[in-house]
């Protein structure tokens, strides 16, 4: 995005004196968001530039500002589909480690947006002689920077939840939930950025009890700036043709009949 706009009256002049010069410019729909990360940033500032006859130095005057960049979460056809990841590990070290610790973490609906929450489901599987001694669940904005054939990355955790509840051998569940969702950029800069991706994960961490390693298990949400709308409250209705159909296959009875009947009787306004 570049775009530049003469401000001045058509002889290209101005006279002495304070002069006031309102201008608009439209950014593009695909504009990403402003971002500054730790190893490189996206910005955006309106430069004013006076220029002046006979050799002298022109005048600058430079004004950042910021763009919100947009994400409508339903406009994507998967933001409404739900998630899952797994893993395991064997705790222990060397030639002492026995069974494992296995996991899964899945939500819901992958997206969710700022000011709402994601609710989770984890399940702990320990099949191993030690004991599990917490889990936490870390809600996470990983940034992707890519430049000359380099590629860095950088994680800063957002929020997170933790169950500080000792395991045993068998089988876990973890039903809870990330409450208000941080107001931060959204995912992918919103129409996206070729040198800066920035992606949310949602990782299940397993500690276990005595030496081995802990089990992470990342899961990738989306974060928009425009949430999935909830469906309508009203369901469909019943007609008097699909209320018959269903009564005939045995599916509906005499009263659902006479209600889809009325509806269709009833004048309308």
């Amino acid at each position: 995005m570049d775009e530049t706009i003469i401000l001045c009256r058509p002889d290209g002049h101005l006279p002495s004196g304070k002069h006031t010069h309102r201008f608009k410019v439209r950014l593009p729909p695909f504009a990403p968001a402003s971002f500054d990360g730790q190893f490189g940033r996206v910005q955006y500032w309106a430069k004013v530039v006076i220029e002046r006859p006979f050799g002298k130095d022109n005048i600058e005057a430079v004004k950042a500002f910021n763009v919100k960049g947009i994400l409508d979460l339903n406009a994507d056809p998967d933001a409404k589909k739900a998630a899952e990841n797994a893993g395991e590990t064997t705790p222990g070290l060397f030639c002492f480690k026995s069974g494992r610790i296995s996991a899964s973490l899945s939500v819901d609906r992958r997206s969710t947006a700022p000011g709402l929450s994601v609710p989770f489901t984890a399940i702990i599987k320990n099949e191993s002689g030690a004991r599990v001694k917490s889990a936490r669940i870390i809600l996470s904005q990983q940034v992707i920077y890519k430049a000359d054939k380099q590629t860095r990355r950088h994680s800063t955790p957002l929020k997170g939840v933790s169950r500080n509840k000792e395991i045993g051998a068998g089988t876990e569940s973890w039903v809870g939930e990330i409450t208000d969702i941080p107001p931060v950029v959204p995912s992918h800069l919103g129409a996206g950025c070729k040198f800066i991706d920035v992606r949310y994960i949602l990782t299940l961490i397993v500690v276990p009890k005595g030496p081995g390693k802990e089990l992470e298990v990342p899961l990738e949400i989306v974060i928009g700036t425009v949430p999935v709308r909830r469906p309508s409250s009203v369901g469909p209705q019943l007609t008097v043709r699909g209320a018959i159909a269903r009564a005939s296959a045995g599916h509906l009875d005499v009263n659902d009949l006479r209600e889809a009947v009325f509806r269709a009787d009833k004048p309308k306004n």
